[in-house]
């Protein structure tokens, strides 16, 4: 028994050093932080998210209105089904399918792409690139038209909303697959100006200083560089 108390009390002396080792630099740290951060403000740095301005003019959110009105389809859709496929699962031609260390299909060439459960996914993809055509146009024109940028509201700090991330992938994503299904119709200019909708969703994108907006950003670029390896196999 003595011998247990003696190890219980070893064992507390040496959780409490390993505390106060552990406390002390982290704390210092955090007072040079605080320091470093009263030294930026002072030369006129932002180093808060509650310092910007997200807001943007009425003619800007109108205009981005077509991007977040396929937004919401993908987000809230009222055809459970046809989210599923309009979100990129194995029902739509994948973008970069590879075949060994250095090689991938080209997707688009192929007459039939046969779906997991047996069908062919082009028909699939058609119907369902026709039912929201109306939705995909205007969302295309706003990629090719300028500089994206949304409406956000900063007062929240890093709990600020960013409802458009949730689909903006899903976005690029699907223009790259219309312009697959364009070129695989033998429609090659039509093709070229979805994938160039898909490349400007990158280009023209203006992230905000929050890391998960340029992580989304990169996911986008490389949706972009898949289809535009796709369509450079057309040559011409």
């Amino acid at each position: 028994m003595k011998r247990l108390g003696i190890i219980a009390l070893t064992l507390a002396v040496f959780a409490a050093v390993a505390w106060w080792l552990l406390s002390r630099p982290r704390g210092e740290a955090r007072v040079a932080l605080e320091e470093t951060r009263r030294i930026l403000r002072a030369e006129g740095f932002r180093t808060d998210l509650t310092d910007f301005n997200f807001a943007t003019s009425r003619d800007v959110q109108r205009r981005m209105s077509a991007l977040t009105n396929l937004l919401a389809l993908i987000r809230n859709p009222d055809d459970a089904e046809a989210a599923r496929r309009m979100a990129g699962t194995h029902e739509q031609p994948e973008l970069m399918a590879g075949v060994g260390a250095d090689c991938a299909v080209v997707t688009w060439k192929l007459d039939r792409l046969t779906t997991r459960s047996g069908e062919d996914a082009w028909p699939i993809v058609r119907e369902e690139m026709i039912e929201h055509q109306s939705l995909i146009d205007p969302a295309c024109e706003v990629a090719l038209s300028g500089a994206i940028c949304f409406h956000l509201d900063a007062k929240a700090g890093h709990r600020v909303l960013l409802p458009h991330l949730a689909g903006l992938k899903e976005v690029t994503r699907i223009l790259s697959q219309r312009a697959l299904l364009e070129l695989h119709d033998g429609n090659s200019l039509a093709a070229w100006t979805n994938l160039l909708g898909a490349t400007r969703l990158v280009s023209n994108y203006q992230p905000r200083p929050l890391e998960i907006c340029h992580l989304v950003r990169c996911a986008c670029a490389t949706i972009a560089y898949e289809g535009t390896w796709q369509i450079l196999q057309a040559g011409g």
